[in-house]
């Protein structure tokens, strides 16, 4: 699926591309300047939710979308930006309560849109222990 949408992405791109170089000058223009400013706004975004993570605070320039992503694994939220998401972990991980030490997992972790929860939690589980 990965590579499925990579490819797909590539040629939305060039069919973008192709059909702005088909455009008369002017417009070229005025178009480029559009996705240059689009591209720049989202780059601002994207920083200042990486640097929030990176720092374990709650992003800035997500949402929430009403709770329709919390799971009941000890209080994990994911929050969707513009292309990408961040998982606020709050999970419970170890032992049985009461039979061996129970940890509580509390990190922020910044993703794409198309990786899953478990995804993420494995990569979470490789970079900690």
């Amino acid at each position: 699926m990965n590579i499925f949408f990579y490819v797909l992405i590539i040629l939305i791109i060039a069919f973008i591309i192709r059909t702005i170089i088909k455009l008369n000058i002017k417009l070229r223009q005025k178009i480029s300047i559009l996705i240059l400013v689009i591209v720049l706004i989202w780059t601002i975004f994207f920083s200042i939710d990486y640097i929030q993570v990176k720092n374990q605070k709650l992003p800035i320039f997500c949402t929430k979308l009403f709770g329709l992503f919390s799971y009941q694994d000890g209080g994990t939220i994911e929050y969707i930006g513009l292309g990408y998401k961040v998982i606020d972990f709050h999970k419970i991980v170890g032992g049985y309560s009461g039979w061996g030490e129970v940890y509580k997992l509390e990190e922020k972790y910044i993703c794409p849109w198309f990786v899953s929860y478990e995804e993420a939690f494995s990569q979470i589980e490789q970079e900690l222990f």
